[in-house]
């Protein structure tokens, strides 16, 4: 009898609850509102998706298309060759040779201690420095070393790893190597002309380098893609001299002769046709070998004979004119 009296207010407040027409306007306003709660959340939220889709797709949208094909594509330069020069009697005096330069992509390198290795043994230096090269993750493209030719291509050309990058570039050679080398000047790493003729019509002689699109396949080496645009380099003009490589041979070699005689330190002189004015030799000694510009005195390398404040023979001109 005592549970009877405990239970039956609790029905009654039950009872009273469920009949009571203003308790269920509450609870359905409670409801209301945590639904309408709910409601602007999940418009809040698809909101912030759609306004990051439409910062993703349209406003950003060529930024990150940007992003995805630099991951497969890349752009190489075809360097253009570089004109060729002859003397008067046709004979060739500076031309292009074969060479490879050699780069590595880090993300693709598959072992790259043994290629450190590899590169140390054929193009010598310590293999560290190499290794710290192919391990730059954060670089696609790093120079390894620039116009290789002869016996270390040969032996790099056995290299297999997909990260190894292989670009043909015309190497610069000087057929006579020392002889007019002062008259030719040289070029650098980049084909580009340095003193003498090289610099003086390096405009004409080096061309317009082209470019073609690379993509990458599943196994991770760069493929050619016709589909995408490529442009061919313009070669570049050859020229040809007044210099006859012959008389030049003689006159280098009698200037030699008279500055050992001498006991000069250095001495030039300039062989010209008396009827026209063109000039057959010019040369100044020391000389120096554009084939391997390394280490070469800067002194060698200029033309002495056109660059100096006195021309050869002025000191003789004087007489010149009183004897006649």
């Amino acid at each position: 009898m005592q549970l009877d009296r405990v239970a039956r207010p609790s029905n009654v407040r039950a009872h009273n609850v469920a009949r009571n027409p203003s308790a269920r306007r509450v609870n359905g306003r409670r409801d209301a509102r945590r639904l309408y709660v709910v409601g602007i959340a999940l418009v809040l939220g698809l909101a912030v998706v759609v306004a990051r889709l439409v910062a993703l797709q349209i406003i950003d949208g060529d930024h990150y298309a940007e992003l995805a094909r630099r991951q497969y594509e890349s752009r190489v330069v075809l360097a253009a060759e570089r004109g060729a020069i002859y003397d008067r009697n046709g004979n060739l005096l500076a031309t292009n040779a074969l060479s490879y330069s050699f780069a590595v992509d880090p993300k693709h390198v598959e072992n790259p201690i043994a290629l450190a290795d590899s590169f140390a043994r054929v193009l010598g230096g310590d293999r560290s420095d190499y290794l710290t090269k192919i391990r730059q993750r954060n670089r696609s493209f790093v120079w390894i070393r620039r116009k290789v030719s002869g016996a270390p291509l040969e032996a790099l050309r056995s290299i297999t790893d997909n990260g190894v990058i292989r670009i043909k570039e015309p190497l610069r050679r000087f057929e006579y190597d020392s002889l007019g080398a002062q008259l030719l000047g040289y070029t650098d790493i980049d084909n580009e002309g340095i003193g003498g003729i090289e610099n003086y019509f390096n405009d004409q002689l080096r061309g317009r380098a082209g470019f073609m699109i690379m993509q990458r396949d599943a196994a991770g080496r760069r493929r050619p893609d016709i589909d995408l645009p490529q442009t061919l380099p313009e070669h570049g003009s050859g020229l040809v001299l007044t210099i006859d490589i012959n008389v030049q041979g003689i006159v280098e070699e009698e200037l030699a002769r008279g500055v050992r005689t001498a006991g000069a330190a250095s001495g030039t002189a300039i062989a010209l046709d008396p009827r026209t004015g063109e000039i057959l030799a010019i040369s100044s000694y020391p000389s120096f070998n554009p084939n391997n510009v390394r280490g070469a005195d800067p002194a060698t390398i200029r033309i002495r004979a056109i660059t100096d404040t006195y021309e050869p023979g002025s000191t003789m001109k004087a007489i010149t004119a009183a004897a006649a």
